[in-house]
Parts: C-alpha cells; sequence; structure tokens
C-alpha cells in the first residue's frame, strides 16, 4: 500500500544554507514574505510548510470554479477537435467516425521502421507483421461505443503485452506505453482489435489502445453522460487503497458519492463501477470514514493546497508514461492540478503551451530569464524541453523546483557533463543550477513558465 501524507520531510542533507530575503515578489495578492537573514538547515528545502511558510496568503484561493471551467473550455476550444495533439473533448465527439481517417490515425506511428527489442531481441519483420495483424484495420466500423474505465490501466501504442524496448539490454522501460488512464475516466470506443482484448479510445487527453477488461460500457451516450455529470463526488488527493476496494486510487481520481445508499457508521458512500459478464456497467457501494486522501469535491486551487500536493509525492519513484501506476514529470504535474478541477494536457509540450496562461522563454536571453524568474510564483509550471517541473522559490540566490525526475547533472559538475549524469528516478527538490547532458543549467534551458490564474 502505498503511504498517505499531507507532506514529507526527508532529512537527506546536512550542511546550512543561508536564506536572502531583500526581494518582494508579487502577483496579484499572493506575496512572497520578505525573510531576514537566517541560516536555515538545508533539510527544510525538503518541507511544504518550508515553502509555505514563504508565501503570503498561501491560502487564498488563485481561481475560483467558474474561472478554472472557463480555462478548461478555452483548451478545448484550442484543441478539442485535433486527433494528433494530445487532448481530445470527448463529450463532443462526432456520433460517427470517417473509417479512412480513424485507420489513418490508428496507423500513424510507423513502428515497422523503430529499432525496439522483445525480451532482448531485435523485433523482426515477422514480429511486427503479428503486431500489426492485430489492429484489426479491415473490422473497422463508424460506431462508436460509450464507456469508464474501471480500473487504472496502461494505455500503449500498439494492442499487446508485449514490453517492446529502444535496447537490447532493457526489458522493463516499454516504448509503447503512453499514459495511464484513471478508475472513472469516460472514454469513447473507437474500435477493437483482432483478439478482442484490446480497445482502441479516445479520453480527454489520450487516444489508443487500453485493455478491454478494465472498461465497462454504457447501454448508450445519454447514460454515459448523465453518469459524468453527477454533481456529488469525492476527489483523491493522495494514492490510497481502500481495504474494500481491489484497486489503487491514483491521486486526481474523481469518485462519485451515492446519495440513495447508506451505510451505517460511514461519512460517504462512494459509487464504485464494475462490469457484467456482457462488458456493461455495473455498480458497487462502499462505505468510508472522511480521510485527508479524500476531499468532498475540488479542491481550493491555492498556492498552499499546489505545494501540499507535490511534497505528498516526495520521494515516490519514477513511472515512464504512468507504467506501473507512477508517474513520469507531466503526469505528476497533470494529477496535482487535476485535484482542483483544471484539465490539464498529458504532454509536456502542450503544458507549456497552455493557452492565455503560457510565457514563452525559448528567445530570452540568459539575464532576462534570470530576471523573469524572480518574479515566478510557488506553484507556477516551469519547462524545459521535455521536462515540466512546480517553482517552489529562491533561497540564498538560488531557485527551487520539485518535479517527478528522471536524471540530471548535479550543479558542482564543470566539465564531461554527459558522463556525469545522475538517475534520480523519483520525486525530487533541485535547484535550476543543476545541468543538462550540453552542460547548460536548468535555468539557462527554460524554454516556459505557466501561471494558471
Amino acid at each position: 500500500m502505498r503511504k498517505i501524507v499531507t507532506f514529507i520531510i526527508v532529512l537527506c542533507m546536512s550542511t546550512t544554507i543561508v536564506a536572502c530575503g531583500n526581494n518582494t515578489q508579487k502577483n496579484n495578492s499572493n506575496e512572497v514574505v520578505n525573510k531576514e537573514r537566517v541560516e536555515v538547515d538545508s533539510s527544510k528545502l525538503n518541507s511544504a510548510s518550508f515553502w509555505i511558510d514563504k508565501i503570503k496568503n498561501s491560502e487564498e484561493v488563485v481561481m475560483t470554479e467558474d474561472e478554472i471551467t472557463t480555462l478548461n473550455k478555452n483548451m478545448m476550444d484550442k484543441w478539442g477537435m485535433d486527433w494528433y495533439e494530445g487532448y481530445y473533448d470527448v463529450s463532443n465527439i462526432t456520433e460517427n467516425v470517417d473509417i479512412n481517417q480513424l485507420k489513418e490515425r490508428i496507423c500513424y506511428l510507423d513502428l515497422r521502421n523503430s529499432e525496439l527489442y522483445r525480451k532482448g531481441e531485435l523485433v523482426d519483420e515477422a514480429g511486427w507483421d503479428n503486431y500489426y495483424s492485430n489492429l484489426n484495420l479491415d473490422g473497422i466500423t463508424e460506431e462508436l461505443r460509450y464507456a469508464i474505465i474501471i480500473r487504472n490501466t496502461s494505455a500503449l501504442d500498439m494492442p499487446t503485452y508485449d514490453i517492446l524496448t529502444d535496447s537490447s539490454l532493457d526489458e522493463a522501460f516499454n516504448s509503447l506505453q503512453q499514459t495511464t488512464l484513471k478508475m472513472n475516466e469516460p472514454v469513447v470506443v473507437l474500435h477493437e482489435s483482432s483478439d478482442e482484448k484490446w480497445l482502441y479510445v479516445v479520453a480527454n487527453e489520450y487516444i489508443g489502445w487500453v485493455e478491454k477488461d478494465n472498461c465497462a460500457y454504457f447501454s448508450n451516450k445519454q447514460a454515459w453522460i448523465d453518469y459524468m455529470s453527477q454533481e456529488d463526488f469525492l476527489m483523491i488527493c493522495a494514492d490510497t487503497t481502500i481495504e474494500a476496494l481491489d484497486r489503487e486510487l491514483l491521486m486526481g481520481t474523481k469518485i462519485f458519492i451515492s446519495n440513495t445508499e447508506v451505510v451505517e457508521g460511514k461519512d460517504y458512500v462512494l459509487q464504485i463501477p464494475e462490469k457484467n459478464d456482457e462488458g456493461f456497467v455495473t455498480f458497487s457501494y462502499i462505505g468510508i470514514l472522511k480521510n485527508e486522501a479524500f476531499n468532498e469535491g475540488y479542491l481550493p486551487y491555492t498556492r498552499k493546497n499546489v505545494i501540499e500536493l507535490a511534497f505528498s509525492e516526495l520521494g515516490e519513484p519514477y513511472g515512464w508514461g504512468g507504467a506501473n501506476g507512477e508517474r513520469d514529470c507531466s503526469l505528476y504535474i497533470k494529477d496535482i492540478y487535476e485535484c482542483f478541477g483544471i484539465e490539464m494536457p498529458r504532454n509536456s509540450r502542450l503544458q507549456m503551451n497552455m493557452v492565455n496562461v503560457s510565457e514563452n522563454m525559448s528567445e530570452m536571453s540568459e539575464k532576462d530569464k534570470e530576471e523573469r524568474i524572480t518574479k515566478a510564483m510557488p506553484g507556477d509550471i516551469l519547462g524545459i524541453s521535455g521536462h515540466v517541473m512546480l517553482y517552489l522559490g529562491e533561497v540564498n540566490g538560488k531557485h527551487y523546483v520539485i518535479s517527478m525526475l528522471s536524471s540530471y547533472v548535479p550543479e558542482t559538475v564543470t566539465d564531461n557533463f554527459s558522463e556525469s549524469v545522475e538517475d534520480i528516478s523519483k520525486v525530487f527538490v533541485n535547484s535550476l543550477d543543476v545541468r543538462r547532458r550540453n552542460g547548460n543549467t536548468w535555468l539557462q534551458e527554460l524554454i516556459a513558465i505557466v501561471n494558471i490564474q
């Protein structure tokens, strides 16, 4: 069972640092508090409360639910009908799809020319023929079906249980893995594989293959819409498990509350999606007590809540594409903001280009980047090529971030950067003075800042 925490303090450093507080930064009323020069135990860099205490009005609501709804609509208007962009409005998918367009979308990745390995052996032509035959391209129809994810499931580029890696020495890092869809996510089913074990689906931030066993159909579109339109729900704000439930609940999951069922001695009765033998959705009901992992409705969008959610995952392991129920950098960001009802794109490129809230820094000089970062607010999203992170604040002239981090080059390295990469593979706090393989610092490499307000 994964631990439920509000925040974690990791005592991993023994030196001290001097906090500088002679800069005042304002963004609306979220003002960073000036601090006198004091010595701070560097282990506090890994404490949510340390960073929250530096923010004035940290509990002030940054955006109301109505404002968040408008933001979500603007993003849907920008990306919602583009099948290749990675952000979709599933509620407005056309009733019938164009067969040729769907076939083109299923085949848009030409993996036959990729050097991928299965159990250390290069996939040969016969292997690719087998994978592609399972796409069932001749079986495509115009019919759509409406479904719900009933347990967390991997979402893949090909309908196969095989793990395909880009190295013969690697048998775990699945190149087909794209994301994880959570329990209760709505999907539109476009197609089924030849072996009838996989469904090609559209979710709000993904299009591709998921296991059929992890989906349950609704009888019609209206029943699907009515289910997802229920107003009473709990938001899961920390990865957790429920004793009576045979599956993990991930941060960012929405579970509806039953107003008709009663379980004596429990505060809430949860409506849990299941499936019957015909593949259609049924429901079970589980009573639970109030718990810090659950919030009735969306969390208020405050700087304090963003930081606490970010630190609740401190030290949790990295998982490319959401493999094994873990997270990569952009899924980490997405799940945090989903707790506030903000429907983030799945991939880092789109997160760095969110409508009306993103600022492009790629053409800025290093001096301008340094000046801009002093105005960043805790919880802002910073982006470098291929990686996104949450800004925390400044200590002793250094700017710090927290992210689901794969690897980096320590800031103390001065040459042979590509040979000095450290594997981190967890949620981690570091300064923007760490480096990339090319020797540039993360601050030098900044290409975007996203201030969602």
